[in-house]
């Protein structure tokens, strides 16, 4: 990984850093795989009375949450997405723009998939959420909700032609 000086970082951070694309795809891929397993691995310690899995869920969990909040903070996806339009050029805003139209798909395929599933569950009795998995369903869609047009970002950028 090598630094660059950033004109529009804030004073006081320290620089930006770039991250290789399949190294940011691994770390996104790790991050939301990461919370499906952290969830599957909690619901499975209550069904049988594990702490250790329990245990396991939750260090998996904290494990994605630190590698996605490290990349996206370090590489400055996070201030593409949230901080002032002054801070990004031309190029990332058209990016940033792009993005969003792919994040209100993915927000409405979400929910509509997981009515269905509802649907059909209740008529076939497959497994429905309980209260417990209800709320890893709610902090994994606010989590998602949360990271992923960075987490987009960081899966399509590429620097630009005069960069490489």
């Amino acid at each position: 990984m090598s630094t660059t000086a950033n004109e529009s970082a804030p004073s006081g951070h320290r620089p930006l850093r770039k991250v290789s694309r399949g190294v940011r795809r691994a770390i996104v891929i790790a991050m939301y795989y990461g919370y499906v397993v952290a969830a599957v691995l909690r619901h499975i310690s209550r069904t049988h009375h594990s702490a250790l899995l329990a245990v396991a869920a939750f260090a998996i969990l904290a494990a994605a949450a630190a590698g996605a909040w490290t990349v996206f903070r370090r590489t400055g996806y996070w201030t593409w997405v949230f901080g002032p339009d002054s801070g990004v050029d031309e190029r990332q805003k058209a990016l940033r723009s792009l993005v969003y139209g792919y994040c209100y798909i993915v927000f409405f395929v979400i929910p509509l998939f997981g009515i269905m599933y509802a649907e059909m569950a209740s008529d076939a009795h497959w497994w429905l959420p309980d209260r417990s998995d209800l709320e890893w369903i709610f902090w994994g869609v606010l989590a998602l909700g949360l990271t992923l047009p960075s987490a987009m970002l960081a899966w399509v950028d590429q620097p630009p032609p005069d960069e490489e």
